[in-house]
């Protein structure tokens, strides 16, 4: 006679009696779990684990043909998307260097065109102050001349007033521009010593 169970569950309900064989399957398929409580028929109670030895049951994988070409399809899809974002990134990134290597060399070349602005700003500001000077001294000359010349015209005037008075007085006095005093040439008979030749001057 085989020896039977009862599986007894946490409401303290009997399930059975079953043999030994039905409870191994039974914990092989899950159901019973090794702390789970057995009694024979006499009432004896022992855990499950104590009359039972529970393996570890690998699931059996079907053998089923399976077809990798999608896989290797998507494999060599994803290497060539993968390959084609490596070279452009590699093209962005020289880009990216060329295009750092002009800025700097523009920002360079701003910076000498700065330079070369100041330097020309200063060479106007010096201009327009060498020519304002000039100006002041042409200004300042052509004052001296202007006044020098109205000292001159003020002369001439007084000179001209000078002369008109002048005039006026020997019209007053009748006195003739110019007299030109003329000696007659002396005669032999006007000398006192007679026969004496008279000098070859007179």
């Amino acid at each position: 006679m085989k020896e039977e169970f009862y599986l007894i569950d946490p409401g303290g309900e009997k399930v059975g009696p079953v043999d030994i064989v039905t409870l191994t399957s039974w914990a092989r398929d899950g159901k019973i779990l090794p702390d789970n409580t057995i009694s024979d028929l006499e009432g004896n109670i022992c855990k499950a684990r104590d009359i039972i030895t529970f393996v570890k049951v690998t699931p059996k994988v079907k053998n089923e043909n399976i077809n990798i070409k999608p896989f290797i399809i998507s494999a060599i899809l994803m290497g060539i998307i993968c390959a084609v974002c490596v070279v452009g990134y590699m093209g962005i990134r020289i880009n990216y260097d060329n295009l750092k290597k002009d800025n700097e060399a523009l920002n360079n070349k701003y910076k000498a065109a700065l330079v070369t602005v100041e330097e020309l700003e200063k060479e106007n500001l010096d201009l327009k102050k060498n020519n304002a000077d000039f100006i002041q001294k042409m200004i300042k000359d052509y004052n001296l001349v202007e006044s020098e010349r109205n000292e001159l015209k003020d002369r001439l005037n007084s000179l001209q007033e000078e002369s008109k008075a002048l005039k006026e007085i020997k019209e007053a006095l009748n006195v003739p521009d110019y007299v030109q005093d003329k000696e007659e040439p002396k005669k032999e008979e006007d000398c006192v010593f007679k026969g004496v030749p008279l000098p070859e001057d007179l």
